[in-house]
């Protein structure tokens, strides 16, 4: 596959290219180096981009709808607007990346590190995270409703106005983290020795 001049194959040299508005569906990038480039508004629907590396690109408002980015490392890339719906990205890079407005809905984020990431305003609805770090990051205002967040690190994490009706929180872990005004209701699972209301989370009813 030859995009804009450039050739679309697994382990392409792709640093600071000019992929905006690319059609790359089903595109085969495993491995591919892809650091800073610019793929805003590209299509990447079951595109694979395992073991990418994606530092710093831009995936601004991009379609990767059920995208494979395992063990990619994405640190500080812009995912912005994007939609990720159903994306596989076990074991993934995303710390400091932005996913501002993003659609992670059924994503899969089993393992990741999302350090200082930004999911802020994102749709994490239904999405998987078990075992993922992320220690500062932030899902102020997210839709994190029937995700798994199982065991998942959020010391220092800010999830105030979060929506986590629903949610699976056994065993994870909140220290330092914000959750004023977060909502929950009774199908929201908690850790053992987590009091919502003492986190100033805010209950309705179903």
């Amino acid at each position: 596959m030859n995009v804009k001049g450039h050739l679309i194959e697994p382990g392409a040299y792709l640093k600071a290219a000019d992929l905006r508005g690319a059609a790359m569906k089903d595109a085969m990038l495993d491995g591919a180096f892809l650091h800073a480039a610019d793929l805003t508004e590209a299509t990447l629907e079951w595109a694979f981009l395992r073991e990418a590396d994606l530092e710093s690109a831009s995936f601004v408002n991009a379609r990767l709808q059920f995208a494979s980015l395992r063990e990619a490392n994405a640190y500080a890339a812009n995912f912005t607007d994007a939609d990720l719906q159903g994306a596989k990205c076990q074991g993934a890079i995303f710390e400091a990346a932005n996913f501002e407005n993003a659609n992670l809905q059924q994503a899969d984020l089993t393992g990741c590190r999302l350090k200082e990431a930004n999911f802020r305003g994102a749709n994490l609805r239904q999405a998987f995270l078990p075992m993922a770090n992320a220690r500062g990051a932030s899902f102020r205002n997210a839709d994190l409703r029937d995700a798994n967040a199982l065991r998942v690190i959020f010391r220092d994490a800010d999830l105030r106005g979060a929506d986590t009706r629903g949610a699976n929180f056994e065993n994870a872990i909140f220290y330092g983290a914000r959750l004023d005004e977060a909502v929950y209701d009774e199908t929201t699972q908690f850790p053992e020795d987590f009091d919502p209301r003492m986190a100033h989370m805010r209950v309705v009813n179903v």
